[in-house]
């Protein structure tokens, strides 16, 4: 999944990456001119503030959502 995302091939997700694959889902979200909901989001992926999401990050967060993560 990730792989889809990143499109720079750097294994982690930049925000602009992220805004490519959600483009649907933000049509959803932005309640505002702007993308501050969006943006929100991603930052609660980017919980060590570091402006990108990396696989320990998305681990973090989906394991904090009862999520099961397989990394492969």
């Amino acid at each position: 999944m990730c792989d889809n995302i990143d499109m720079t091939g750097s294994k982690t997700i930049f925000y602009t990456e992220f805004l490519a694959a959600t483009i649907d889902l933000k049509k959803l979200l932005l309640q505002y001119e702007d993308d501050s909901l969006l943006y929100a989001l991603f930052k609660d992926f980017d919980h060590q503030a570091i402006d990108m999401l990396t696989v320990p990050n998305l681990t973090a967060s989906l394991t904090r959502m009862g999520k099961e993560v397989t990394i492969e």
